[in-house]
């Protein structure tokens, strides 16, 4: 098994390689649910660096952002989002 070094991201190449209807697929279930448990999804053009931010229930992503890294984005924030105000709202996500 060949090591993996340090810098490398271990499955790195897999980004590109979801075919789009996949994508499209993720992102109308991912968004959907996670509007349901009460979080809003925006978009807003951001100052670089920054691609995505959160506040609380609200998600925010840069719509110049490519669509694979907008569904990185949203299900990543998404986790950060739950476990800041998980205490709050645990009995929604039960």
């Amino acid at each position: 098994m060949d090591t993996v070094r340090g810098h490398e991201l271990a499955g790195s190449r897999l980004v590109g390689s979801l075919p789009s209807s996949d994508m499209v697929a993720l992102w109308r279930e991912a968004s959907s649910g996670i509007v349901k448990y009460g979080f809003v999804i925006e978009y807003r053009d951001l100052e670089p660096p920054r691609t995505g931010i959160f506040d609380g229930l609200r998600i925010v992503i840069d719509p110049d952002v490519g669509f694979e890294m907008q569904c990185f984005l949203l299900l990543h924030l998404f986790g950060h989002s739950v476990q800041w105000v998980a205490p709050s709202i645990e009995h929604k996500l039960a």
